[in-house]
């Protein structure tokens, strides 16, 4: 999918926005009136399918193939520093290693950092998502906006209006919800196709220059009061540098969602390799539990709920924190 084609995606985002209006009238009279029978069959009924479809790992070889072509850079632990470290496979033809000190999985050597934006780049939605096996950007658009009711009804929980900013928002469904439900929402993305499609069904700002691009000692006038980042964290090549950036941003009673995974669970440490969140040339870094919170707590941050969407036994995690 090209630029050129952005004048045909109209009537496609078109119809989304119809699909989306009709997800949002017959979740607000579930939100009403729970208890009605006919209510609930009717929300399962119209609730949208996960497209799932078989890995195509050629989808994206030829970008892979150039992104490593002018050098991996070789590293360390993040967490602890160690240079030491177990070699556990390797995958999409980058090495996956376990530290000795303090068992962190990382991709040693990987893709530099300076090639992120090309990794990014509008490509990543669309042949990217086909190596596995996950639907496209446009095609998942009513399962995200699905998804974001229940995202933006645990928000709530702790911050019910402000500016809400969604780091990473993909489609932009859940910007889309957050104000729907009165926050003044935003939404971030690298690639600015990516970011006109969001903006275009959320009807709201998206970012493609950094938001968080401030220097020590600058604000910025207003701050945030929410921000959120799923399935962003094990994207970040300096999890501190980010941490601290986002600190700076927040307000002092603002809330950061951050979810991610983690490689505790039995799912995941029995074969680490074979497992779908293991994507080296994506995720740099795999924690564990203790890994992340070690970094929240280092980037003072407390720690106001731990969650497990998945259920104890899965390896999603998500984080609600704010500033200590």
């Amino acid at each position: 999918m090209s630029r050129e084609h952005i004048g045909s995606l109209s009537p496609i985002i078109r119809r989304i926005r119809l699909q989306l209006l009709c997800i949002r009238a017959v979740n607000r009279l579930y939100d009403r009136w729970p208890t009605i029978g006919i209510l609930r069959h009717l929300r399962a009924s119209v609730k949208p399918p996960l497209i799932r479809r078989p890995p195509n790992a050629e989808a994206y070889r030829s970008k892979l193939d150039s992104l490593m072509s002018d050098g991996l850079e070789n590293v360390g632990c993040y967490m602890c520093g160690n240079k030491k470290a177990t070699p556990v496979g390797s995958k999409e033809g980058l090495s996956i290693v376990r530290c000795n000190d303090c068992a962190l999985l990382y991709v040693s050597p990987r893709i530099p950092e300076r090639r992120l934006a090309e990794l990014y780049d509008s490509s990543y939605w669309f042949e990217r998502m086909q190596v596995h096996g996950y639907a496209s950007i446009l095609e998942r658009v009513t399962w995200d906006y699905w998804d974001a009711f229940d995202r933006i009804r645990e928000i709530r929980e702790f911050r019910t209006q402000g500016r809400f900013l969604d780091i990473g928002c993909s489609n932009g469904a859940l910007v889309l919800r957050a104000s729907q439900e009165g926050f003044c929402a935003f939404g971030y993305e690298l690639d600015q196709f990516i970011a006109m499609i969001a903006g275009r069904i959320s009807g709201r700002p998206v970012f493609t220059s950094d938001p968080l691009l401030l220097e020590e000692g600058e604000s910025l006038d207003g701050g945030w009061d929410v921000i959120s980042m799923y399935d962003v964290f094990e994207h970040f090549y300096n999890p501190r540098r980010e941490l601290s950036r986002v600190r700076r941003v927040l307000r002092q009673k603002g809330l950061i969602v951050l979810e991610t995974f983690r490689t505790d669970p039995p799912s995941f440490s029995e074969d680490p390799i074979k497992h779908e969140d293991t994507k080296p040339a994506e995720h740099i870094y795999m924690y564990q539990e203790r890994h992340l919170e070690e970094l929240f707590v280092a980037a003072r941050f407390r720690i106001l709920s731990r969650r497990y969407p998945a259920g104890p036994g899965h390896s999603r995690i998500r984080y609600y924190l704010e500033p200590a």
